[in-house]
Protein backbone atom coordinates (compact mmCIF):
# COMPACT_ATOMS: atom_id res chain seq x y z
CA UNK A 1 0.00 0.00 0.00
CA UNK A 2 1.15 3.52 -1.02
CA UNK A 3 0.76 6.14 1.94
CA UNK A 4 -0.84 9.02 0.89
CA UNK A 5 2.35 11.29 1.76
CA UNK A 6 4.24 9.26 -0.72
CA UNK A 7 2.04 10.18 -3.56
CA UNK A 8 3.82 11.64 -6.65
CA UNK A 9 1.32 11.66 -9.46
CA UNK A 10 -2.25 10.97 -10.55
CA UNK A 11 -4.31 8.33 -9.33
CA UNK A 12 -6.38 6.71 -11.75
CA UNK A 13 -9.79 5.87 -10.90
CA UNK A 14 -11.41 2.62 -12.82
CA UNK A 15 -14.88 1.50 -13.39
CA UNK A 16 -16.07 -1.81 -14.95
CA UNK A 17 -13.60 -3.44 -17.17
CA UNK A 18 -10.84 -1.27 -15.77
CA UNK A 19 -11.99 1.70 -17.76
CA UNK A 20 -10.82 4.61 -16.91
CA UNK A 21 -13.33 6.71 -15.26
CA UNK A 22 -10.71 9.60 -14.04
CA UNK A 23 -7.81 10.79 -11.79
CA UNK A 24 -7.18 11.93 -8.49
CA UNK A 25 -4.27 14.48 -8.19
CA UNK A 26 -1.63 14.13 -5.04
CA UNK A 27 -3.34 16.97 -3.77
CA UNK A 28 -6.35 15.32 -2.67
CA UNK A 29 -3.99 13.76 -0.31
CA UNK A 30 -4.84 17.29 2.13
CA UNK A 31 -8.85 16.62 2.06
CA UNK A 32 -10.42 15.25 4.53
CA UNK A 33 -10.70 11.32 4.57
CA UNK A 34 -14.63 11.78 4.26
CA UNK A 35 -14.46 13.36 1.10
CA UNK A 36 -16.23 11.34 -1.83
CA UNK A 37 -13.49 10.91 -4.90
CA UNK A 38 -16.29 11.80 -7.59
CA UNK A 39 -15.97 15.14 -6.26
CA UNK A 40 -12.22 15.37 -6.63
CA UNK A 41 -11.62 13.74 -9.43
CA UNK A 42 -10.42 14.86 -13.00
CA UNK A 43 -12.69 13.68 -15.58
CA UNK A 44 -11.51 11.80 -18.42
CA UNK A 45 -8.08 12.51 -17.65
CA UNK A 46 -5.63 12.67 -21.33
CA UNK A 47 -4.29 9.24 -22.20
CA UNK A 48 -2.14 7.89 -24.54
CA UNK A 49 -2.13 4.17 -26.45
CA UNK A 50 0.41 1.15 -25.87
CA UNK A 51 1.74 1.17 -29.21
CA UNK A 52 3.19 4.80 -29.21
CA UNK A 53 6.94 4.90 -29.59
CA UNK A 54 8.08 6.12 -26.35
CA UNK A 55 10.38 9.09 -27.72
CA UNK A 56 6.55 10.31 -29.09
CA UNK A 57 5.00 10.00 -25.36
CA UNK A 58 8.51 12.31 -24.24
CA UNK A 59 8.16 14.96 -26.44
CA UNK A 60 4.40 14.81 -25.69
CA UNK A 61 5.05 15.21 -22.06
CA UNK A 62 7.62 17.75 -22.52
CA UNK A 63 5.53 20.30 -24.78
CA UNK A 64 2.41 19.90 -22.21
CA UNK A 65 4.52 20.32 -19.29
CA UNK A 66 3.81 16.80 -17.66
CA UNK A 67 5.32 14.27 -15.60
CA UNK A 68 2.72 11.61 -16.62
CA UNK A 69 0.33 10.18 -18.35
CA UNK A 70 -2.09 7.11 -18.67
CA UNK A 71 -2.03 4.25 -21.24
CA UNK A 72 -5.04 2.75 -22.06
CA UNK A 73 -6.62 0.54 -24.74
CA UNK A 74 -8.90 1.80 -27.33
CA UNK A 75 -11.68 0.63 -24.96
CA UNK A 76 -10.67 2.53 -22.52
CA UNK A 77 -9.32 0.04 -20.23
CA UNK A 78 -6.43 1.52 -17.97
CA UNK A 79 -2.57 -0.93 -18.66
CA UNK A 80 -0.22 1.31 -16.74
CA UNK A 81 0.79 4.95 -16.46
CA UNK A 82 4.23 6.22 -18.40
CA UNK A 83 6.00 8.95 -15.18
CA UNK A 84 9.06 10.63 -17.09
CA UNK A 85 11.43 10.07 -14.18
CA UNK A 86 10.69 6.69 -14.56
CA UNK A 87 11.88 6.50 -18.38
CA UNK A 88 15.90 6.26 -19.35
CA UNK A 89 15.94 6.85 -22.77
Amino acid sequence: MIALGDLRYAIPVVGPDDIVLGAVQPTARTLPPSTKVEGVMITAPGTIRPEVRVEDVVAQLREDHLDHVLVTKVSGALVGIVVTDELHV
